[in-house]
Protein backbone atom coordinates (compact mmCIF):
# COMPACT_ATOMS: atom_id res chain seq x y z
CA UNK A 1 0.00 0.00 0.00
CA UNK A 2 2.75 2.46 0.91
CA UNK A 3 4.46 1.69 -2.41
CA UNK A 4 1.48 3.19 -4.25
CA UNK A 5 1.28 6.19 -1.93
CA UNK A 6 3.81 8.31 -3.84
CA UNK A 7 1.45 9.08 -6.73
CA UNK A 8 -1.25 10.31 -4.34
CA UNK A 9 0.94 12.79 -2.48
CA UNK A 10 1.78 16.38 -3.41
CA UNK A 11 4.12 19.11 -2.19
CA UNK A 12 6.14 18.56 0.97
CA UNK A 13 4.42 15.24 1.67
CA UNK A 14 5.58 13.89 -1.68
CA UNK A 15 9.08 15.24 -1.11
CA UNK A 16 9.25 13.51 2.26
CA UNK A 17 8.02 10.26 0.72
CA UNK A 18 10.52 10.37 -2.14
CA UNK A 19 13.41 11.10 0.26
CA UNK A 20 12.87 7.73 1.96
CA UNK A 21 14.92 4.75 0.77
CA UNK A 22 12.78 2.30 -1.20
CA UNK A 23 13.18 -0.28 1.56
CA UNK A 24 11.50 2.13 4.03
CA UNK A 25 8.94 3.49 1.57
CA UNK A 26 6.97 0.24 1.70
CA UNK A 27 6.32 0.58 5.44
CA UNK A 28 3.09 2.62 5.52
CA UNK A 29 3.17 3.40 9.25
CA UNK A 30 6.76 4.63 9.07
CA UNK A 31 6.05 6.74 5.97
CA UNK A 32 2.91 8.21 7.56
CA UNK A 33 4.80 9.10 10.76
CA UNK A 34 7.59 10.77 8.77
CA UNK A 35 5.17 12.78 6.62
CA UNK A 36 3.17 13.89 9.66
CA UNK A 37 6.41 14.99 11.34
CA UNK A 38 7.53 17.04 8.31
CA UNK A 39 4.09 18.65 7.97
CA UNK A 40 4.09 19.48 11.69
CA UNK A 41 0.89 17.51 12.29
CA UNK A 42 1.23 16.27 15.84
CA UNK A 43 -0.49 16.43 19.23
CA UNK A 44 1.69 19.32 20.39
CA UNK A 45 0.57 21.45 17.46
CA UNK A 46 -3.10 20.71 18.25
CA UNK A 47 -2.49 21.49 21.94
CA UNK A 48 -1.10 24.88 20.98
CA UNK A 49 -4.08 25.57 18.73
CA UNK A 50 -6.48 24.44 21.48
CA UNK A 51 -4.88 26.74 24.07
CA UNK A 52 -4.47 29.72 21.73
CA UNK A 53 -7.02 32.53 21.97
CA UNK A 54 -9.54 32.15 19.17
CA UNK A 55 -10.75 35.16 17.24
CA UNK A 56 -14.41 35.65 18.17
CA UNK A 57 -15.36 37.51 15.00
CA UNK A 58 -17.44 35.49 12.54
CA UNK A 59 -17.77 32.59 14.98
CA UNK A 60 -20.90 31.71 16.78
CA UNK A 61 -20.53 30.03 20.19
CA UNK A 62 -21.60 26.75 18.58
CA UNK A 63 -18.84 26.94 15.94
CA UNK A 64 -16.26 27.87 18.58
CA UNK A 65 -17.23 24.87 20.69
CA UNK A 66 -17.02 22.61 17.63
CA UNK A 67 -13.55 23.94 16.77
CA UNK A 68 -12.40 23.42 20.37
CA UNK A 69 -13.85 19.90 20.49
CA UNK A 70 -12.09 19.01 17.22
CA UNK A 71 -8.74 20.37 18.42
CA UNK A 72 -9.17 18.61 21.79
CA UNK A 73 -9.82 15.27 20.06
CA UNK A 74 -6.76 15.71 17.83
CA UNK A 75 -4.58 16.78 20.76
CA UNK A 76 -5.50 14.16 23.38
CA UNK A 77 -7.17 11.49 21.19
CA UNK A 78 -9.52 10.37 24.02
CA UNK A 79 -10.98 7.56 21.91
CA UNK A 80 -7.48 6.02 21.58
CA UNK A 81 -5.94 6.49 25.02
CA UNK A 82 -6.76 5.43 28.53
CA UNK A 83 -7.98 7.72 31.29
CA UNK A 84 -4.57 7.37 32.95
CA UNK A 85 -2.79 8.54 29.78
CA UNK A 86 -5.24 11.40 29.35
CA UNK A 87 -4.62 12.60 32.91
CA UNK A 88 -0.88 12.29 32.39
CA UNK A 89 -1.00 14.46 29.25
CA UNK A 90 -2.84 17.22 31.11
CA UNK A 91 -0.38 16.91 34.01
CA UNK A 92 2.51 17.04 31.52
CA UNK A 93 1.19 20.24 29.99
CA UNK A 94 0.85 21.96 33.36
CA UNK A 95 4.26 20.73 34.50
CA UNK A 96 5.88 22.18 31.37
CA UNK A 97 4.09 25.51 31.84
CA UNK A 98 5.29 25.76 35.46
CA UNK A 99 8.98 25.06 34.76
CA UNK A 100 11.36 28.01 34.58
CA UNK A 101 11.89 29.35 31.05
CA UNK A 102 15.24 27.69 30.28
CA UNK A 103 14.25 24.30 31.61
CA UNK A 104 10.87 24.51 29.89
CA UNK A 105 12.47 25.30 26.53
CA UNK A 106 14.96 22.44 26.83
CA UNK A 107 12.37 19.90 27.92
CA UNK A 108 9.90 20.93 25.18
CA UNK A 109 12.65 20.55 22.54
CA UNK A 110 12.88 16.88 23.50
CA UNK A 111 9.12 16.28 23.15
CA UNK A 112 8.50 14.12 26.22
CA UNK A 113 5.60 11.72 25.92
CA UNK A 114 4.80 11.57 29.63
CA UNK A 115 5.13 13.60 32.80
CA UNK A 116 7.71 11.12 34.09
CA UNK A 117 9.75 11.59 30.90
CA UNK A 118 9.51 15.37 31.26
CA UNK A 119 10.64 15.06 34.85
CA UNK A 120 13.74 13.08 33.85
CA UNK A 121 14.56 15.66 31.17
CA UNK A 122 14.11 18.54 33.62
CA UNK A 123 16.34 16.83 36.16
CA UNK A 124 18.98 16.15 33.50
CA UNK A 125 18.88 19.78 32.41
CA UNK A 126 19.13 20.97 36.00
CA UNK A 127 22.11 18.68 36.65
CA UNK A 128 23.82 19.83 33.46
CA UNK A 129 23.39 23.45 34.51
CA UNK A 130 25.32 22.67 37.68
CA UNK A 131 23.13 24.77 39.92
CA UNK A 132 24.40 24.63 43.49
CA UNK A 133 22.59 22.99 46.33
CA UNK A 134 22.36 26.32 48.18
CA UNK A 135 18.94 26.82 46.62
CA UNK A 136 16.43 23.99 46.77
CA UNK A 137 14.67 25.27 43.65
CA UNK A 138 13.37 22.88 41.06
CA UNK A 139 16.24 20.43 41.49
CA UNK A 140 15.33 19.52 45.06
CA UNK A 141 11.62 19.43 44.38
CA UNK A 142 12.06 17.29 41.26
CA UNK A 143 14.36 14.80 42.98
CA UNK A 144 11.79 14.32 45.74
CA UNK A 145 8.94 14.01 43.27
CA UNK A 146 10.96 11.71 41.01
CA UNK A 147 11.45 9.13 43.74
CA UNK A 148 7.74 9.33 44.62
CA UNK A 149 6.63 9.01 40.98
CA UNK A 150 8.40 5.71 40.49
CA UNK A 151 5.77 4.00 42.61
CA UNK A 152 2.68 6.14 42.02
CA UNK A 153 0.60 7.59 39.25
CA UNK A 154 1.29 11.34 38.84
CA UNK A 155 -2.09 12.45 40.22
CA UNK A 156 -1.60 10.30 43.33
CA UNK A 157 1.26 12.53 44.49
CA UNK A 158 -0.95 14.86 46.53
Amino acid sequence: MAGQLGVLLIGRAQGTYRARPQSEAVNYDKVKKEIMYHLNINPERYRQAFRMKKQSEDKSPWILLQVLADLFDKWLRPQEVSKVDLCDQILLEQFLMDLDHGTQWWVRCHCPKSSAGALRLAEDYDSAQGEGDQELGIKGRLTTISSEMEHKEPWELR
